[in-house]
């Protein structure tokens, strides 16, 4: 079968643009059996340092630093922008993307003409301290309960660090500049046009559990009030909300098998982002602070 050559174009928006940028540009860059494809970075901030910016520009990316903080979906649009490819990958500062992600990705537009939203699978680099450990769990728990609902085809699975959008349809998506929970107003979002969703489990990325229990409560609070937040767009959100229970029986046998240790940990772990959990004001910021303990790949 003779499968559609599509073009190419990643887009990464950063805050706390430093090593871990340019760490992550090298394993895009490095990505093998896509070819050349335009790479383009929209940074606001914190400004990025010379020898990196160097080092960006010599791999042949496109750089813009924006003088004022903007939102993560207002530095999405300013990349939507400049497309003139047809698959557009959107991803973040604290990744390594495995040699053949990109392809990978591609190659699953290249299968199924229908589909405009894909999303790569997010694995953790091996926790060293406790914490990782402990919050891995949670990683890998969320994903089993992910996988094993609606076929996969749900908001769990709509992890934000690295989607991919067919552009013809991405350009005729809402994305405003105050939402906080950017990959599940997506998923919603492509739904609402009348797109199609798939989790790429061979697209494989890389990154760091957060390293303090103070940016997992964060990750957590966000998360926690994204119901309410996307209801403001999308109206009643109870029923697409709703995660079978039988999915989280699954999921936690499954881990406690594999890790009884950390799994209980993690529970605890679960139970305190429920008591402790921020204030909306506080998680549903747009501007939140970024996660700099994420951010040490390079």
């Amino acid at each position: 079968m003779n499968l559609p050559r599509l073009t190419l174009t990643v887009g990464i928006s950063t805050r706390a643009s430093g090593k871990s940028l340019v760490t992550t540009a090298e394993s895009i860059v490095g990505s093998e059996n896509v070819g050349k494809f335009p790479f383009m970075i929209v940074s606001d901030t914190k400004p990025i340092k010379k020898a990196h910016l160097m080092k960006l520009i010599k791999m042949g990316v496109v750089v813009r630093q924006n003088k004022r903080p903007g939102t993560l979906s207002s530095k999405m649009r300013q990349l939507i922008a400049g497309l003139d490819t047809d698959i557009f990958v959107f991803t973040q500062d604290d990744l390594e993307f495995s040699k053949d992600a990109l392809y990978q990705m591609l190659l699953t537009f290249q299968k199924d003409p229908e589909l405009t939203m894909a999303i790569s699978k997010v694995i953790p680099h091996k926790g060293e301290s406790f914490l990782e450990k402990v919050v891995e769990v949670g990683a890998s728990g969320a994903y089993r309960v992910g996988e094993s609902w609606n076929k996969g085809n749900n908001y769990l699975m709509a992890n934000g660090r690295c989607i991919a959008f067919k552009v013809a349809h991405l350009k005729n998506m809402r994305i405003p500049d105050e939402v906080t929970n950017l990959d599940a107003y997506l998923y919603f979002e492509n739904e609402r046009t009348g797109g199609s969703f798939k989790f790429v489990n061979s697209a494989k990325v890389y990154t760091k559990s957060p390293q303090a229990l103070g940016e997992h409560l964060n990750q957590s609070s966000r998360f926690q009030y994204s119901k309410y937040e996307l209801e403001t767009y999308f109206g009643d959100m109870s029923k697409k909300y709703k995660i079978p229970f039988s999915a989280y029986v699954k999921a936690g046998i499954s881990e406690f098998v594999s890790n009884p240790l950390f799994t209980t940990l993690y529970t605890l772990v679960f139970l305190y982002t429920r008591i402790r959990k921020k204030s909306r004001k506080q998680a549903i910021n747009p501007l939140w602070k970024a996660d700099l303990s994420t951010k040490k790949i390079g």
